[in-house]
């Protein structure tokens, strides 16, 4: 495995990948129930969602998935209105990483 960090948009050829991450990151700090529930419902974004209607980005040390971050659109009952969503994240979950990389932009660390 290469230590080099990059960054992809990534489509459903790592969507096990970033299942079972959601799963293990919220399973390590909520607790084994929250992990799966949180899985479930990346699981059925990623599989239900139009690709057309969800970005996916993820990031990755070699060819270990260590990150990932994905929106998804959705629509209002009743209005012709749509949004995005954003998928969990656990906070800090790779802020150091995240922040590291941001820092060019001057983003203030408090703002994550």
């Amino acid at each position: 495995m290469s230590d080099t960090l990059y960054y992809q948009q990534d489509t459903a050829t790592s969507t096990d990948q970033i299942i079972s991450l959601f799963r293990e990151t919220f399973t390590h700090s909520e607790g084994a129930e929250e992990g799966d529930l949180i899985a479930s419902l990346v699981e059925d974004l990623m599989l239900r969602t139009e690709a057309s209607d969800r970005w996916i980005f993820s990031a990755w040390e070699g060819d270990l998935l260590i990150g990932c971050i994905f929106f998804s659109k959705f629509w209002f009952d009743q209005s012709d209105k749509s949004a995005m969503m954003l998928s969990p994240l656990k906070r800090g979950f790779l802020s150091s990483r995240i922040h590291q990389r941001l820092s060019p932009l001057s983003i203030p660390q408090d703002s994550q």
